[in-house]
């Protein structure tokens, strides 16, 4: 409990006192490394509880979900459609175009410049399928084929009696889902708020090598006396709006990049200013 009143307490000084940061130019390095390592570690668990909170109320529907997943499969493939690899390329036995559900079309004639006739539709053609671009530039992207297709024997075919003696092997695995579920909820709580927040506080730590040295360039111009080392230190605290905002940024979508570094030099910038101005002595005088 003490350990947790003393980071509330670090923590709303270096959101609050300029003049604190004094004080943190006196502590070791470790102290602030800790602290921003907390700091992560804190929210990432908040994240994972947030996390475990949306799998405990989905726990109770995976029955639902999993019967609807089972019956979709099964009824996916038409009874019709034959699909023969034939001098490495893929042919059909319908007409096509030929729509398979309401997110894919086969058409082994189509022409890249014809995919704009199928939008959002997954799109298999003689020897590629074209999946929409998730960037939502109206584009495609393209997954070659045929290196695939030069190790299938000539005239293989696949129909939906092959087709459901895979679903089958594979529909089994659905029953695992509530024990994934549980392990994946152990895992957010109790596994992945270190792992997130080493790895955060990592990525943070190698910024902080370019942001400090411009920070050192302005405390010479400043003439204040501060080096590398302790401007670097100083900067972990600084960063402690910046984290909280991206954590928050998740869960209410606004822009924190431009953000974050305009608080992080509003802090930065009056600490260094307020810092004492270094003396210099002329020799002889």
């Amino acid at each position: 409990m003490n350990k947790l009143k003393n980071f509330w307490r670090v923590f709303t000084k270096s959101i609050g006192s300029i003049s604190y940061y004094k004080d943190v130019a006196r502590a070791k390095f470790s102290f602030s490394l800790k602290y921003l390592y907390f700091l992560l570690f804190l929210i990432a668990l908040l994240s994972g509880i947030v996390s475990a909170v949306k799998l405990s109320y989905l726990i109770p529907k995976i029955p639902e979900y999993k019967e609807s997943i089972k019956s979709q499969a099964l009824n996916f493939y038409p009874k019709e459609l034959i699909v023969t690899i034939k001098n490495q390329k893929i042919t059909t036995n319908v007409t096509e175009p030929y729509f398979v559900g309401s997110f894919a079309v086969i058409d082994t004639k189509i022409a890249p410049a014809d995919f704009s006739k199928f939008p959002n539709k997954a799109i298999v053609g003689d020897s590629f399928i074209a999946v929409p671009d998730s960037s939502g530039n109206e584009g495609y992207r393209l997954i070659s084929l045929t290196d695939y297709l030069k190790n299938v024997p000539n005239n293989t075919q696949f129909n939906q009696k092959d087709y459901l003696a895979v679903v089958n092997k594979l529909l089994p695995y659905l029953n695992y889902l509530p024990t994934i579920a549980y392990y994946l909820i152990t895992i957010a709580l109790f596994v992945l708020p270190f792992l997130v927040a080493g790895f955060t506080l990592l990525g943070r730590m190698f910024t902080l090598l370019f942001s400090s040295l411009a920070l050192l360039i302005l405390a010479k111009i400043m003439k204040r006396d501060l080096n590398y080392g302790k401007i670097y230190q100083l900067s972990l605290h600084a960063l402690t709006i910046p984290v909280v905002l991206t954590f928050v940024s998740v869960y209410f979508v606004f822009p924190v990049a431009w953000l974050n570094t305009v608080i992080f030099l509003a802090y930065m910038i009056p600490v260094i200013a307020s810092w004492e101005i270094r003396e210099s002595h002329t020799p002889g005088v």
